[in-house]
Order: C-alpha cells, then sequence, then structure tokens
C-alpha cells in the first residue's frame, strides 16, 4: 500500500511534469468532439506506424471495445489536440487491455489501472518529452481521484528503457509479443521506487 508521504510525492510531481507544459491544458475528454479529436489522432498514429490500414478504419478514427469505458486524457492547446493517453480503470466485468492481450492477471487484482494509446501529435514532437509525461501526470491524477494506485500497460523496450532513463520503474510482468505491430512487453509500474528514485535524485521535473 503507497503510504500518504509517497501519495505526496506522486502528486507534486505530476503537478511539476504538468506545469512544465506551458500553454497546454491538461484534462479528461468533456464533449464528444473532444474524444473524436483523440480517436483521430489514434488513427493517424496507427496508420503511419504502418499498424493498421486505412481499410480497417473507414470513418478516420481509431476505437477498440475499451473506448466505451475509458476516461480519454487530452493535452490541448486551445483548440488543438497536442496529446492523447487512455486510462481504463478496473472492472469485475472484464479483464484489462493487458491482461486480455497477454493471458494474464495482474495483481492485486482489481486495483490496477491500464494505461495505452500514449501519443503526442506530429505538430508537438518538438516537445515530445514534455507533453508526454505531462499527459502521464494527468493520468496519474485522474486514477488517484477514483481511488487507484496501481498502473499497468504494454511496452516496447526501447520504451522501458526511456521510462528508466527518465526516472520511471517500470517492471515486466511477461515474456513479450506481438502486439500493435511491435514486440512488447507487459508491464507494471513500480510507482513507489519512481517516486524515491525522483526524491534521491532531487529531481521534480
Amino acid at each position: 500500500m503507497i503510504n500518504s508521504e509517497t501519495l505526496t510525492l506522486l502528486d507534486n510531481l505530476a503537478h511539476r511534469f504538468r506545469e512544465a507544459c506551458e500553454g497546454i491544458r491538461f484534462a479528461a475528454a468533456a464533449s464528444p468532439e473532444e474524444i473524436e479529436a483523440i480517436y483521430r489522432l489514434r488513427y493517424r498514429t496507427v496508420i503511419e506506424n504502418g499498424w493498421a490500414k486505412p481499410e480497417d478504419y473507414p470513418d478516420g478514427m481509431e476505437q477498440d471495445e475499451y473506448d466505451d469505458h475509458a476516461i480519454h486524457i487530452g493535452g490541448w492547446q486551445e483548440e488543438q489536440l497536442a496529446a492523447t493517453m487512455r486510462l481504463i480503470l478496473p472492472s469485475q466485468d472484464r479483464l484489462l487491455p493487458t491482461e486480455a492481450a497477454f493471458g494474464l492477471r495482474i495483481e492485486p487484482i482489481g486495483q490496477v489501472a491500464d494505461c495505452s494509446r500514449g501519443i503526442v501529435a506530429p505538430e508537438f514532437r518538438n516537445r515530445g518529452r514534455q507533453l508526454f509525461f505531462g499527459t502521464l501526470a494527468q493520468v496519474w491524477l485522474e486514477m488517484r481521484s477514483h481511488g487507484y494506485y496501481e498502473l499497468c500497460g504494454t511496452l516496447t523496450g526501447w520504451m522501458i528503457r526511456y521510462y528508466q532513463r527518465s526516472g520511471f520503474s517500470p517492471v515486466q510482468l511477461g515474456p513479450p509479443q506481438m502486439y500493435w505491430g511491435e514486440l512488447r512487453f507487459p508491464a507494471k509500474f513500480d510507482l513507489i521506487k519512481t517516486a524515491y528514485q525522483f526524491l534521491r535524485q532531487g529531481r521534480t521535473d
């Protein structure tokens, strides 16, 4: 269980990551138009990366069966979507996307949220690192507001190394498999270790 000191540290880190993204408003999508913009950015990404063909999504929007239950996080510069991530909270009625894709259960069952579809729009990639971690910070604040403190997802090898270099502590939960066009690992973030790594390094950015 994460104690109050660690929660406060993680909250402070999240606010610092958000504040570093000057001119960007981070929030859960609040309208059908904002959600559509997120689906269209996801479509652009999967097509550009060759993970799907345009005919797979004739409406120009990438969606799946989890989206109706998701919290869609956006980073907005005025009306333009700069970055997005998807947060799935645990439910007794269905597996998390990572669990379903990799055929596993992630402990503690019913207490882990799932993060996916992390994208920075091409027009904003000169601010890619800031925006990515600002959006991830909003994911933390959203899941925290719902009473969840554990987070999982799927990561490629280079993503794991990127997170590690940035001070985060992903833990591989099983062997990799092909998923969304790349070899990916199921992973969980050790948020306690992450918090204290930043504390030891004196880092809050």
